[in-house]
Formats: structure tokens, sequence, C-alpha cells
């Protein structure tokens, strides 16, 4: 019977600690939102190009494949090359494009630090008075 009554308190709470993240995430995005709005459009570009980025270097991989072979039976290494230095490109790039958009990220991190300081001084600020 005990333990009914504290699996019902968790599921409660739970609820209820969903309730308030969902709440909270709205008011920080609306935060976001007024204090960087373009904040928004760089972390889903340098998203959307993490995400394709994958597609494009199985495609170089499948014609690396393909002119290696070529390469195999004329014996001219030249013809690799230029497919090998695409597609070392695009398998790098998804490492540097994360670390600009981790940078991006600690730099919303910082100023949304900042600017809710700021709102909680100024509350406590209004109850001085």
């Amino acid at each position: 019977m005990n333990e009914t009554k504290i699996i019902e308190n968790t599921q409660k709470s739970s609820t209820e600690n969903f309730k308030d993240l969902l709440r909270n995430t709205v008011r920080i995005s609306k935060i976001l939102w007024e204090e960087m709005p373009w904040f928004l459009f760089i972390m889903v570009f340098l998203t959307v190009i993490i995400g394709a980025l994958p597609v494009f270097a199985s495609r170089a991989m499948g014609t690396l494949i393909d002119k290696i072979i070529i390469a195999t039976k004329t014996g001219s290494i030249n013809v690799v090359l230029p497919t090998l230095v695409i597609f070392a490109i695009l398998t790098a790039l998804p490492s540097i494009i994360r670390i600009i958009r981790d940078y991006y990220d600690r730099h919303m991190f910082l100023r949304m630090q900042d600017h809710l300081e700021l709102m909680a001084l100024k509350k406590r600020g209004s109850f001085d008075i």
C-alpha cells in the first residue's frame, strides 16, 4: 500500500516536472528569440548541413571506390586523387561544423546566462524600492 502511494506521487511529480519543463522551454525560447533571433537560423542551418553531409560523403566514397578500381586497371593514380580529396573534405566537414555549432551554443549559453542574471537583478531591484 505504501509502495503504491510512493509510485503515484512519483508519477504525479514526473508529470508536473514535464509540464514545468515544457513551460520553461517556451519561456526560454521566447527570451532567446528576443535576444538573438539570428541564432535559431544559424543552428538550424548548421544542423541541416551536418545531417546532409554524410549523404554526400557516402556518394563520394562510392565514387572513390570506383576510381580506385579504375586506377588499378589503368595503373594511373591521378584518377583517384581528386575524388580522394573531395572525400577527405566531406569527411572532415562535419567535425568542423560541430565545433562551430558548439561555439555558437556556448555563446548562446553565456548570453542567456547574462540575460537571466540581469532579469533577476531587475526583479530584485523592484522589490527593494
